[in-house]
């Protein structure tokens, strides 16, 4: 996924507008689930993107994003997380990738269903260190 976005408003919407497409059916899984529902990374225009996260200390993500401006596909992808001892540990997976919203709309109940089932089923011991936590390497 890019470092977030550089271009015009006119490009902005032409890709969030996939996802705002099925935003509806997000918001109701979200509320059936009460899971949180975030939308474009952290500062509001990094990448189009919709993401559940929760949970401690084993952090749990699903997130469905833009993999492609060019041809609007899409990845639905969850993670797991913990830091301890210095080290961020995770699992992941991508269920679908590099696809259109419009080919994955009618089967998104089911996906995020099977996205939720898998993703809360990885424990602590599942998970595999990645990385040092708070080491900038650059």
């Amino acid at each position: 996924m890019p470092n977030g976005f550089e271009g015009s408003d006119t490009d902005w919407e032409r890709l969030e507008a996939p996802l705002r497409s099925v935003d509806w059916r997000l918001q109701v899984f979200a509320l059936r689930h009460m899971l949180p529902l975030s939308k474009n990374g952290r500062g509001g225009h990094e990448w189009p993107e919709r993401s559940f996260r929760w949970g401690t200390p084993v952090s749990r993500l699903i997130q469905l994003f833009l993999k492609d401006p060019n041809t609007l596909s899409h990845n639905l992808w969850i993670c797991a997380s913990e830091d301890r001892d210095g080290m961020r540990y995770w699992k992941e997976a991508t269920l679908k990738e590099g696809v259109t919203i419009e080919q994955m709309a009618a089967d998104l109940p089911s996906l995020l269903s099977d996205a939720l089932k898998m993703v809360r089923r990885w424990t602590s011991a599942d998970l595999v260190p990645v990385t040092q936590v708070g080491v900038f390497k650059g």
